[in-house]
């Protein structure tokens, strides 16, 4: 697994603007936290030890990320608390492995729409929860006190950056798995 430190703002979204934004790429994800009781046998599932390394991470996920052309599957782990700074691992799944650990280790699952876009040079990403009904804007850094102007057309509420409320393994819900019948 690949691993960085995230340095991320956060920020509670009122409203947004965003028909007019150049380049805008709209990202469908469903993220799945896993069970973290059950960390040493979704570490043999996935085949990825490396994951365990971390000591304690904070969240475990599994993730499917569908733009108009490709479906991409992910598993992600993250350490620390509320900060600016988390450690941040990644690494590509296939779909099999994908539905394999959400079946036997899912836990919670969060369903956003992710609108990406530059702005003033910056990566910015409005995540829109339909089930939590809430908008936040994200936007990752090189370093904690780097400066950077918020877009405006984004109607921001306030900073939410460290407050774990925001976390989206807390906006997640219960996972419902559909049983099939025969």
């Amino acid at each position: 697994m690949k691993q960085k430190m995230e340095i991320e703002r956060k920020f509670l979204v009122r409203d947004a603007t965003l028909r007019d934004v150049p380049g805008l790429q709209l990202i469908e994800i469903e993220s799945i936290y896993l069970d973290l009781d059950k960390l040493d046998e979704a570490g043999e599932a996935l085949g990825h030890l490396g994951f365990r390394e971390s000591l304690d991470p904070k969240e475990i996920r599994v993730s499917k990320h569908v733009t108009d052309t490709s479906s991409r599957y992910w598993l992600t782990t993250k350490v620390g608390g509320a900060s600016i700074s988390r450690a941040e691992s990644m690494s590509e799944l296939d779909e099999k492995t994908y539905l394999k650990v959400v079946k036997n280790f899912g836990l919670s699952v969060v369903n956003k729409k992710r609108f990406k876009f530059d702005y003033l040079r910056k990566t910015f990403e409005l995540d829109v929860f339909p089930d939590a009904k809430i908008m936040m804007l994200e936007i990752e850094l090189d370093k904690e006190d780097q400066l950077f102007a918020l877009p405006p057309f984004v109607n921001i509420v306030r900073e939410v950056t460290g407050d774990e409320r925001y976390y989206n393994s807390n906006i997640a819900e219960p996972l419902v798995l559909q049983t099939q019948t025969s």
